[in-house]
Formats: C-alpha cells, sequence, structure tokens
C-alpha cells in the first residue's frame, strides 16, 4: 500500500504541474497569489559578513545602534494538491544592531536562532513602529507598491451622513470577494476517496477494487501502477509456494548444553536460519545455518538457550530471490522444546547410594556423558543416545554426535581408569533421519569374571 501511495503522490505532482502551466497568464498570477499574505518586511537580510549580518534598514527608516530587531524566515511553496503558491514567514531569533548607516547596517545575533541567518531573512521592527521618516510610504511586495484604493463614494456620504446627525455607528464592513476555487482533478480525487475507503481492507478486497477503477478509467495515467499493484496483491505469499522440509522431532533438551541441529529443505532454498530463544525472553538470537549437503542444514544451538522453562525456535529457509520463509514454526508461534536437567550430580549419588553390598553394580544410562562421573563402584556403564555417531564417513564423522564430549563416548567399548562403558549404535536417528556407515543393532553382552 505504500508503495502505491507513492507512486500515486508522484503522477499527482506531475499533474498538478501541467496544469498550473497550461493556464493563462492572469489565471495562473490568481492562483499563485498568497493565500494570506503577510505584512510587508521592514528590511532584508543581503549579506552575511563575518559573522554580521547586513540588513537594509537605516538611520532613514528612524533606527539607532542597539535596537533589537525581530529575524523571521519567509517561505514559498506550491501546494501539492491545489497547486496553489502559499506564502509566509516564521520567526526565527532576533537581532542587534551593532552600526547604523543611513541605508544599510550591520547587525550581530540576539540570544538563540531557531535556524541558522540566510540571506533573505525578513527583519522586522517588533513595534512595527508608524513614526519617523518613511512611515507613511506605501507597502511594497516584490518591490512593488501596493496600492490603497480611495474610499468609495457611498462611504464618503455616509461618513458626512455620520457627521450631520451625530449618529456614531460605524458604515457596514464591505464585503469580502468570493474566493475563486481551484480547479480539481477529479480522476485523482475519485481514486483518493478509494484509497480512503479501502483502509483496513484485506489485500483480495483492494485488488478487486483497482481492477475495477481500471476498467472504468482505462486511460487514466493511475492505470499502469494499479494493475502492477493487482499483480502485487495476488501473487501467491512465498510460504504458500509448496516447499517442503524435514526435520527429527526437537522435543527435549539438557539445560545449558549446546544442541546440534539439522533440518532437510526443500532444493529451492540456498540458506537456512534458526531463530532460538529461552522460552519467555523478549527475542530470538538467529544464527545462520551451514550446508552439509544437498538439502541439508546444521546449526548449533547455544547452551544458554538451554534454560529451565524451556526453548523456543523456529527455522526460516532463503530462496534465491525471495525473502526468508518460515518453514518450521515461526516468530508468532516457535516450537517448544522442555528442557530437563543434565543427569550427573544429583542422581548417580542418589542411586548408588541404595548399593549396600559388595556385588558387581551395572549401570544403566541413556547418554554416557555421565560416564566421566560414575565412580570406580560401577563395574560397567552401558548408555545409547549416540547411535554410533550416525553418519560416519571420512572428514564429516563425527558431525552428528550429540554429546559434548564429541567422539570420545560415541561408539563402542570405552575403558578410561579402569572404568568400563559400552555405547550402542542403537535403532533410531538423531539430528537428521539417516545413518551412513553405522547400521542399527541390538547388543548382546556377556558377563563374565
Amino acid at each position: 500500500m505504500l508503495r502505491l501511495h507513492r507512486r500515486l503522490l508522484y503522477s499527482l505532482g506531475a499533474a498538478t504541474a501541467v496544469v498550473v502551466a497550461g493556464v493563462p497568464a492572469h489565471a495562473q498570477s490568481a492562483q499563485n497569489a498568497p493565500s494570506a499574505p503577510s505584512a510587508p518586511p521592514d528590511a532584508t537580510v543581503v549579506a552575511i559578513d563575518a559573522g554580521e549580518l547586513v540588513v537594509d534598514i537605516g538611520a532613514t527608516k528612524g533606527v539607532h545602534e542597539g535596537e533589537v530587531l525581530e529575524l523571521w524566515r519567509p517561505v514559498k511553496l506550491r501546494h501539492p494538491v491545489t497547486g496553489r503558491i502559499l506564502v509566509d514567514r516564521f520567526r526565527i531569533g532576533s537581532l542587534r544592531l551593532t552600526q547604523v548607516r543611513s541605508a544599510l547596517s550591520l547587525s550581530v545575533i540576539e540570544g538563540a536562532l531557531s535556524r541558522p541567518p540566510a540571506t533573505g531573512d525578513v527583519v522586522v521592527l517588533p513595534d512595527r513602529r508608524l513614526d519617523g521618516p518613511g512611515a507613511n510610504a506605501l507597502p511594497e511586495v516584490n518591490g512593488a507598491p501596493i496600492p490603497v484604493p480611495a474610499p468609495s463614494t457611498s462611504a464618503t456620504a455616509a461618513t458626512a451622513a455620520t457627521a450631520a446627525t451625530g449618529d456614531t455607528k460605524p458604515p457596514p464592513a464591505p464585503t469580502a470577494p468570493t474566493p475563486v476555487p481551484a480547479p480539481v482533478d477529479k480522476e485523482a480525487q475519485a481514486l483518493a476517496d478509494l484509497m480512503t475507503a479501502l483502509t483496513g481492507s484485506v489485500p483480495s478486497q483492494r485488488a478487486l477494487a483497482y481492477e475495477t477503477f481500471v476498467r472504468a478509467h482505462p486511460r487514466s495515467r493511475f492505470a499502469r501502477v494499479l494493475r502492477e499493484e493487482v499483480e502485487a496483491l495476488r501473487a501467491p505469499a512465498p510460504s504458500e509456494q509448496g516447499y517442503k522440509w524435514s526435520a527429527p522431532k526437537l522435543d527435549r533438551v539438557r539445560a545449558g548444553e549446546p544442541q546440534r541441529f539439522a533440518v532437510e529443505l526443500d532444493p529451492r532454498f540456498v540458506g537456512a536460519v534458526v531463530h532460538v530463544r529461552h522460552k519467555g525472553a523478549a527475542g530470538y538470537r538467529s544464527l545462520p545455518m551451514a550446508s552439509i549437503g544437498p538439502r541439508y542444514w546444521t546449526a548449533t544451538l547455544p547452551g544458554d538457550a538451554m534454560a529451565d522453562g524451556g526453548m523456543e525456535y523456529f527455522v526460516e529457509g532463503v530462496p534465491k530471490q525471495s525473502p526468508a520463509v518460515a518453514v518450521i514454526g515461526s516468530a508468532a508461534e516457535p516450537q517448544q522444546v522442555a528442557v530437563e536437567t543434565l543427569p550427573g550430580s544429583s542422581r548417580p549419588p542418589g542411586t548408588l547410594a541404595q548399593v549396600h553390598t559388595p556385588d558387581p553394580v551395572l549401570l544403566l544410562v541413556h547418554e554416557p556423558d555421565i560416564f566421566p562421573r560414575v565412580p570406580d563402584r560401577v563395574a560397567l556403564t552401558l548408555a545409547g543416545h549416540t547411535h554410533g555417531g550416525q553418519i560416519r564417513v571420512p572428514f564429516i564423522w563425527p558431525a552428528f554426535v550429540p554429546s559434548k564430549f564429541g567422539k570420545r563416548f560415541a561408539y563402542g567399548q570405552v575403558v578410561e581408569e579402569g572404568r568400563h562403558i559400552i555405547v550402542s549404535g542403537g535403532l533410531g536417528t538423531s539430528i537428521i533421519p539417516a545413518r551412513l556407515g553405522v547400521p542399527p543393532e541390538i547388543l548382546r553382552i556377556e558377563l563374565g569374571t
């Protein structure tokens, strides 16, 4: 809608210039006359020299050194709708006369100005004095005196009658002339009314209204821009173009631990961004995702987003020549992820404290990250979670090991300081729905002395 307004304003401005240029000279002069002309200035700033302002007022007009005058900024502009020339002025500060000659005076700024001074600024006596030389001179505009009409015969007669009868009631004021209305661009006005009526309407309604206007005004200078607007309004939104995607369900993460995350997106996307935040935070942290092959994108979600209360995220795909498209969740409706406390400091001691016999202890856990904190009392730890790295290819593995220790506990039997852990490759997948070089497995473990 904003784009249409800018185009229409440009067209309207061009049309206004054509209308003004085409009217006769006398009509144009009437149209360009100011709507409410200000009183004529007493002087003008004719030069600025070394911080002093030279004004064309001197002793012949009754001013003297030290006198403070008002400084005004003249304004002249064309009305954007009617084309009428508007003339007015605004006070920007004061001047103090430092040297007064017969025709010119030097002055300095008195106090603060709202605008920097400039040649052409208007200088006005504060009391608009009526005494002194030049008091009876006619006011001037652009150097030409404004004639003051002589009183009419009827007015003179009325004055004489008042003097003869002693009636002090003033004669009726003359009737002001009826202003001539500016020409109205009916087509532009009709379109302006249409746009006002469409305020708050949905894009389909606006498109239909613009299309109807063009059919009714096929030769309108606004027809082309309206047709373009209709095409833009009816173009399918990027989210409606059938983009495909796939991602593993991310419904639980560990508190404070970075989480590797990957998605498979439509091949028409040339980039991807994941936006993540701690649940309830004011804004998202945007993380560009790295390409790990055709259609696959990955990023590491920061650990500080994994806090009690939950995590929220959404993923955008970036088409080649279109804005980013939310494909997994959105800023308004993000995906929800539960955050759980990392087992280790609380559960194992509480669990192992229940062991009161010298018998061997077999510890079953989900993820192997607990193993460095498992005491020597445990004979064997069994874990999963990593899926063996899931994809074991040179130069890529272990890119998909969901463990803060990387490939240290990715797969198989690991012995550290006399303690044993076996990590199974399991049956499922994590991060991306694919396995390569690590086939699904169910382990059969034989225990012995």
